[in-house]
Order: C-alpha cells, then sequence, then structure tokens
C-alpha cells in the first residue's frame, strides 16, 4: 500500500505542475506583502493603517494558497484511490 501511494504521489506531480507553480507564486506574492507590513509597522511610519491592510492581504494570500493546492491534491487523491 505504501508504495502504491508514492508511486501516484509521483505521477501526481506531474499533473499537478501548473497549480503548483500558480500556488507558489501566490505564497510569495503573500509573503512579500506580509513583510513589507512587518517593515512598515516597525519603522513606524504615517501609513501604519496602509502597511496593516497589505498584512492583512498577503495573510489571505498565503492561507488561499496552501488551500488551493490541498483541496486539488484531496480532490485527485480521492479520484485516485476509492475507499
Amino acid at each position: 500500500m505504501k508504495q502504491d501511494l508514492f508511486t501516484s504521489i509521483k505521477r501526481l506531480g506531474a499533473r499537478t505542475k501548473w497549480l503548483r507553480r500558480i500556488s507558489i507564486s501566490v505564497f510569495l506574492v503573500g509573503l512579500l506583502l506580509s513583510l513589507t507590513a512587518r517593515i512598515g509597522v516597525a519603522r513606524g511610519g504615517n501609513n501604519v493603517p496602509l502597511f496593516v491592510t497589505l498584512g492583512f492581504i498577503g495573510y489571505i494570500l498565503i492561507i488561499s494558497s496552501a488551500a488551493i493546492l490541498l483541496l486539488h491534491l484531496l480532490k485527485v487523491w480521492s479520484a485516485r484511490f476509492e475507499v
């Protein structure tokens, strides 16, 4: 069973290549936004509410990219392995 699962994960990698690229790029954009917000708040500039909003958007992008990737993998796995 374990070998079947590992070989299927390797095969899944070829089909989800575009989705992984999109998820990783959205994750990186979210990471950059949240880091920009963290630096802006730490410096204590005049536009603190703007930086807080950017950080919130960054966190939403990070969570969304992880959720999209995991939901797609669950969908593919459930189609391959019937319980």
